[in-house]
């Protein structure tokens, strides 16, 4: 299921704040595209930032294996995808706080483990010549929670 959603900017006063650091969009719009997007997680970091090389990325994320209609539509796009497995996969991150909610719209609470089915709300970035459209999370509704793999040997 793949929905996109544009909201236009044009409040003058926001225009002048833009105009101000010389963007130079004296009556432009500015569209923002959301979308959602459905799929099984891979690997969170959605209570902490994730780390890299031992150190802090600043970043919360989440990869998400995707179905092959899925990835179709965002390779189309221009996102580039991971292959892990013959599953193709996509990280979408965050630098602020990313809520997480049940299928009841109410918080959730715990650790979305992998192998759970999840919907994302996010926001295609700019084009990028080498790592394509980057992708930048909102939102995530916990739709199905996993079962810990080997928790019982415990």
């Amino acid at each position: 299921m793949f929905f996109n959603f544009n909201f236009k900017v044009t409040n003058k006063r926001v225009l002048k704040k833009i105009n101000k650091v010389n963007l130079k969009l004296t009556k432009k719009v500015i569209i923002m595209s959301l979308a959602t997007l459905e799929g099984t997680v891979a690997f969170e970091n959605l209570n902490e930032h994730e780390m890299y090389n031992g150190q802090s990325t600043g970043k919360f994320s989440l990869v998400v294996s995707l179905d092959d209609a899925t990835a179709d539509e965002l390779d189309a796009k221009g996102v580039k995808l991971r292959e892990y497995e013959g599953v193709k996969q996509r990280k979408f991150s965050s630098k602020f706080d990313v809520p997480v909610l049940n299928p009841d719209g109410s918080a959730f609470s715990g650790r979305v483990t992998r192998g759970s089915k999840v919907r994302l709300l996010y926001t295609d970035g700019q084009p990028h010549p080498v790592h394509g459209i980057g992708t930048y999370l909102n939102k995530v509704k916990v739709l199905e929670v996993a079962e810990m793999e080997g928790a019982e040997d415990f």
